[in-house]
């Protein structure tokens, strides 16, 4: 696929490949369909924005992401057609990848990925690994202290206590 200037722009089915990371003879209509509106950015970065602030959108992206971990639980599947129909988009951090994918709520575990990762793309941006092991620990240590505050009232308690564990590693929202 060759690279464009303004003036020339991507197809839809070559929008899609970048999109999805995938061939432009893989691109099925439905990938067509989950596209985002022309001039929004894909998901690759290579459209509008900078490497910092993919890098904030996926800090974000986290947050929100890490809500089901409040409650000890996996990702909460809101719409299983949405998940089983789109790619996941994954970040390898150490040893292990997290999976996220539309139509559920959280990271995905061991059984969501079989179930909803096909195909998978993967986020590549400099200082990744670094900035969702933080990320990491920042839900482990909210999740130390909200521990003991009853379900249904942990929310508010469990966003303050986010705010705090990131900002304390450097992450800022």
């Amino acid at each position: 696929m060759e690279e464009r200037g303004e003036g020339n722009p991507l197809t839809e089915r070559e929008r899609a490949a970048r999109h999805f990371g995938v061939t432009p003879s893989e691109v099925s209509p439905e990938m067509i369909q989950e596209l985002p509106e022309r001039g929004t950015g894909l998901e690759t970065g290579r459209a509008r924005g900078t490497d910092e602030a993919e890098i904030d959108a996926i800090a974000i992206f986290l947050l929100a992401h890490s809500m089901p971990h409040m409650e000890g639980s996996p990702g909460i599947v809101v719409d299983s057609d949405v998940a089983a129909r789109t790619s996941c988009r994954c970040a390898r951090v150490n040893d292990s990848e997290i999976c996220f994918s539309k139509g559920v709520i959280g990271g995905l575990d061991e059984g969501q990925k079989e179930a909803y990762c096909s195909p998978k793309t993967y986020y590549e941006s400099p200082g990744l690994e670094q900035r969702i092991a933080k990320f990491k620990e920042a839900v482990a240590a909210a999740q130390e202290k909200v521990k003991d505050i009853p379900k249904g009232e942990r929310l508010g308690p469990w966003l303050s206590a986010m705010s705090q564990e990131l900002q304390t590693r450097g992450i800022e929202l």
